[in-house]
């Protein structure tokens, strides 16, 4: 099973299946933390969780309150202590092309690994007709 947690706009933080209407059938890339260790992981799942149900809110990071997709990543990240606090520009969304300043800022943090190597914990990034724009959390890639 694939199961990912990830912000969308008409529900909120949820946990779904990678292969949801909303993800099927697009293209994927995948990253993990550079020097993550097992309680690393443990704990940017146990945090991930703490995010279910906050409303979508564009360019925002507040837990229970609003979040975005991008944010969310740096939310949870950031308050598991596993990084700084990235600094993600809120004009992202806006900036061309579209999703390249965005992985640029996850690859300060992450190395790219293939769909084979996935594991709980690590960044789904998925392309959108807007670029690659969505980014999730993995809880189960199996």
């Amino acid at each position: 099973m694939k199961i990912v947690i990830h912000a969308l706009e008409k529900h909120g933080v949820v946990m779904a299946p990678a292969d949801q209407e909303y993800l099927r059938g697009k293209a994927r890339r995948f990253f993990r933390l550079r020097g993550i260790t097992s309680e690393g992981v443990q704990n940017i799942m146990q945090e991930a969780k703490t995010w279910l149900r906050t409303p979508y809110r564009a360019h925002a990071q507040v837990k229970r309150h609003g979040v975005d997709c991008a944010q969310f990543i740096a939310g949870v990240a950031v308050s598991a202590g596993i990084i700084p606090d990235p600094e993600i520009r809120k004009d992202y969304s806006v900036r061309v092309p579209k999703g390249t300043e965005y992985i640029d800022t996850i690859l300060k943090f992450c190395d790219e690994i293939t769909e084979a190597e996935a594991q709980p914990g690590d960044i789904a990034m998925f392309k959108t007709p807007l670029g690659w724009m969505h980014s999730s959390i993995v809880m189960e890639w199996s």
